[in-house]
């Protein structure tokens, strides 16, 4: 598992979602990692990080994390898990309670919906029959961007030579298991409030999890419920705003 730390102070966690690696919280770091030490992961099946290539679920992602959790050292670090990385969060709160502390869940819900995983499947068939680039990202971005961030012709060009330039492409068959891993992710049914702090963070345009499914997690967990303006992309959007957020929520949550 790759894995980066950055800065100095209370541990916090960042789990990333579907198709993304660490770097998709680059805009984030910097201001968290001014009061805390920040650690960023490659999941399973994506990024720097490998495995032996079989089928694994979110139960397998919440063991990869929490092993990395021991594997470091960290006492009860925070925790913030974006879209799948708050399913993520969310199963370890459930089957590794010992190293979580205060948790923060951003863009995500108790489990995905039809349409979101539709979506998700025809994107995976468009890469799949090898699309051009152009298509794929223009059939992408309107499920996941809010339209001020969509309204700007920069954005999108940024998005797509990010995509070119990266240093570490998501294989196909390595898309297709997290996906696979996504579609099977439920929620404990009997889910309780977080013995710790917790919040959840919805933004007003997402269309993969919505606000709705947003106050309902934040209900199942006792949690505090914010939203921020955009689409799904939180940390790519609204950065400044969401590291604002993350900060006074983990300077105000005991460990």
């Amino acid at each position: 598992m790759h894995y980066e730390m950055q800065g100095a102070g209370d541990p916090i966690v960042l789990v990333a979602g579907y198709t993304c690696d660490r770097t998709f919280w680059n805009a984030v770091v910097p201001s968290l990692a001014a009061r805390h030490t920040v650690g960023t992961l490659d999941n399973r099946a994506v990024g720097r990080s490998r495995d032996e290539g079989k089928a694994f679920t979110i139960d397998t992602m919440a063991g990869d994390t929490a092993d990395l959790i021991r594997h470091l050292g960290l006492t009860r670090p925070g925790l913030v898990g974006q879209s799948m990385g708050g399913a993520i969060v969310q199963t370890m709160l459930a089957r590794f309670p010992d190293v979580c502390g205060p948790c923060a869940i951003v863009n995500s819900t108790r489990s995905f919906s039809r349409t979101t995983l539709l979506a998700l499947r025809t994107l995976l068939a468009l890469r799949q029959a090898d699309a051009d680039l152009d298509l794929q990202v223009n059939t992408a971005l309107p499920w996941l961007a809010g339209k001020a961030w969509l309204a700007s012709a920069e954005n999108i060009a940024a998005f797509k030579t990010a995509l070119l330039n990266h240093p570490a492409p998501q294989s196909l068959a390595d898309q297709d298991r997290q996906l696979h891993a996504l579609e099977s992710f439920q929620a404990d049914k009997d889910g309780t409030p977080w013995t710790y702090p917790s919040l959840v963070v919805s933004a007003t345009e997402d269309v993969i999890t919505t606000p709705a499914e947003g106050k309902a997690l934040a209900a199942i967990l006792g949690a505090a419920y914010t939203e921020l303006p955009g689409g799904h992309q939180t940390p790519i959007e609204e950065p400044a705003r969401l590291a604002d957020v993350l900060g006074d929520f983990f300077a105000a949550s005991p460990r």
